[in-house]
């Protein structure tokens, strides 16, 4: 029987095809902190409403798989209350970041290459978007999307924040 390999056979271990790109890196990290900051204002939220403390908020949401389902669930929290100019306008940009959370998707479990196909695709960097089975769609160009995810996503961060937060005089 051949003996496999391990990670102590290797000085490297394992790597990611975008470590020889560390803008890509930083820009990951960046959508990453973002949706963590997002995670952690739906739990205030959620803390607020329920009238709990924050770990039992986060215990609420764990039962909910998915940035996808966390919001549905608070949407249908402030649904389910008095609907007033504040719940309205978190709950729309609740629902503006819940259509974020497929490229979100992608960002974070897509399969990172670097490679291209002629004539399809030049060599670079891309995600697999292993939820889409044609060939011209499943490869997202990595800077583009990342780009236009972050500036959606902070637009829509901030607001969740302001809301949250808001500015006394």
């Amino acid at each position: 029987m051949p003996e496999l390999e391990t990670i102590k056979d290797h000085a490297e271990g394992l790597r990611s095809p975008f470590e020889r790109h560390p803008d890509l890196l930083v820009e990951i990290g960046r959508v990453v902190s973002v949706w963590g900051a997002v995670s952690n204002l739906l739990r205030q939220f959620v803390s607020r409403i329920l009238d709990c403390d924050p770990v039992k908020a986060d215990m609420i949401l764990a039962a909910f798989p998915g940035e996808e389902r966390r919001l549905d669930f608070v949407i249908s929290l402030l649904s389910a209350g008095p609907q007033d100019d504040g719940s309205t306008a978190l709950t729309a940009v609740l629902k503006s970041l819940k259509k974020l959370c497929a490229e979100r998707n992608v960002i974070v479990h897509g399969g990172p290459i670097w490679g291209g196909k002629k004539p399809d695709r030049p060599m670079d960097t891309y995600f697999v978007n292993f939820r889409v089975e044609d060939d011209g769609k499943r490869y997202v160009n990595a800077r583009d999307l990342l780009a236009r995810h972050l500036v959606k996503l902070r637009r829509h961060g901030g607001e969740l924040f302001d809301i949250l937060h808001p500015q006394v005089p």
